[in-house]
């Protein structure tokens, strides 16, 4: 939205876009890239509900829609409002990596320890979500009733269709 004209720049639609990219911003954790750390992500992982920057993206887009959907926040303007909008601001980067990132051993190479390493950043995305290889697995035996759980993202198309 920064380099376009000022008259597309300040049409309902692009300062609603704006609005809506602001709002997924301020949720904790999310101006940061999910895997990464990169500042001000602006892409997504809609049905994982996390934003990443755009070389996360890619490597998201790799694992397969299976995994991962990825959408931009600037360029895919239709799709952030409604169901999708709140849900992409009810979790957040920082609550998703506590669970997905709890087992991380403090000697894995990071992607922001070598960030111009797509190699080292492809690798941790893929033990992170493909093999899962950092996940918290519960106890469920401990871990209370089911309704102390937070209800489950419905997919997208679900969420459009009402069902």
């Amino acid at each position: 939205i920064r380099h376009t004209p000022y008259a597309i720049r300040h049409t309902p639609y692009a300062m609603a876009t704006s609005s809506a990219l602001q709002e997924m911003w301020n949720v904790p954790g999310n101006r940061a890239c999910c895997d990464c750390g990169a500042a001000n992500p602006d892409w997504a992982s809609i049905n994982l509900g996390v934003l990443v920057c755009l070389d996360c993206s890619g490597i998201h887009r790799q694992l397969g829609t299976h995994i991962s959907q990825v959408r931009s926040l600037k360029l895919d303007v239709a799709c952030w409002q409604g169901p999708l909008l709140a849900r992409m601001c009810s979790l957040g980067n920082a609550a998703f990596n506590d669970v997905w990132q709890c087992n991380l051993p403090s000697e894995f190479i990071r992607p922001e320890q070598y960030p111009y390493h797509s190699s080292v950043r492809e690798a941790f995305i893929v033990n992170k979500y493909k093999q899962r290889s950092f996940f918290q697995v519960m106890d469920l035996h401990d871990a209370g009733t089911v309704s102390d759980f937070p209800p489950a993202f419905e997919s997208p198309t679900a969420a459009s269709s009402g069902g």
